[in-house]
């Protein structure tokens, strides 16, 4: 539940684009190519940003759960290797 309530946290922290960027991706698991056509970017771009999206919040869920954040970090490696 602390995960949760720090990830929810988290992903509210993000630029407005990065989390169009994380919903697009993950929740309605559009390929790379997809979500650049609709936010009018390159591929590269959005690769990137993904990238950095997921590394602000694994570096935030860390700063907030301390050792907490290792098993979310197991997560996030775990829904990067989708990537």
């Amino acid at each position: 539940n602390e995960i949760q309530i720090a990830l929810r946290k988290s992903l509210k922290n993000l630029t407005s684009k990065q989390q169009e960027i994380i919903y697009l991706r993950f929740d309605c698991d559009l390929s790379y190519e997809e979500i650049s056509t609709i936010l009018e970017i390159s591929v590269d771009s959005c690769y990137k940003s993904v990238y950095r999206a997921i590394k602000t919040v694994k570096s935030d869920i860390e700063t907030m759960l301390n050792n907490a954040g290792k098993m979310l970090l197991f997560l996030i490696v775990s829904i990067s290797k989708k990537i």
